[in-house]
């Protein structure tokens, strides 16, 4: 029941979000497919509510793993958490289960600038350990960016390409 009611309060918070300041983004989003521009779109708000705008449009069926908290990025933890400095960034947050030994890891990173996410994006998956937690591997790791914000998720293939989807998706609202 508390989930359905987190789940509800995250859906309208997204769509008075989308009521607000949808109108003047267009563009499309990038991934790790090879294009070579940056859209000239952004998504607006923090990492943290990126990413809860990334859960809200998950597919209902998704399971994630228990106990997941979403938390700022700091200096001292964001080499572990995406494998890069945290001075090649503006701002991140990751959500992870507070279980350690689950294999899932989702992170969203503003990069200094649209120009340089693309590479900000090719650098945390060269360099981020899918095998971070005690005893297990992610399955897979997808980066996308859209304008300067970057997505990463290490899980298991269907919930990585399932939470990709939802984060590309936001460059369509």
């Amino acid at each position: 029941m508390k989930k359905i009611s987190v789940l509800m309060a995250l859906i309208l918070a997204l769509l008075a979000l989308a009521g607000c300041g949808a109108a003047g983004n267009s563009g499309s989003s990038m991934s790790n497919s090879g294009s070579s521009s940056a859209p000239a779109m952004t998504l607006e708000g923090t990492p943290s509510e990126i990413i809860d705008k990334i859960y809200a449009g998950a597919p209902e069926d998704l399971e994630y793993p228990m106990m997941l908290a979403t938390s700022e990025i700091t200096e001292d933890n964001s080499t572990y958490m995406v494998g890069v400095e945290r001075s090649e960034y503006k701002e991140g947050a990751v959500s992870e289960s507070m279980v350690g030994s689950i294999a899932y890891s989702m992170a969203v990173l503003r990069a200094n600038d649209a120009a340089g996410a693309q590479v900000l994006a090719d650098s945390v998956k060269e360099k981020v350990d899918p095998r971070k937690w005690i005893c297990v591997e992610a399955e897979t790791v997808n980066t996308a960016v859209i304008g300067d914000v970057v997505f990463m998720v290490m899980a298991d293939q269907a919930t990585a390409d399932a939470l990709t989807a939802s984060f590309e998706a936001l460059a369509q609202a």
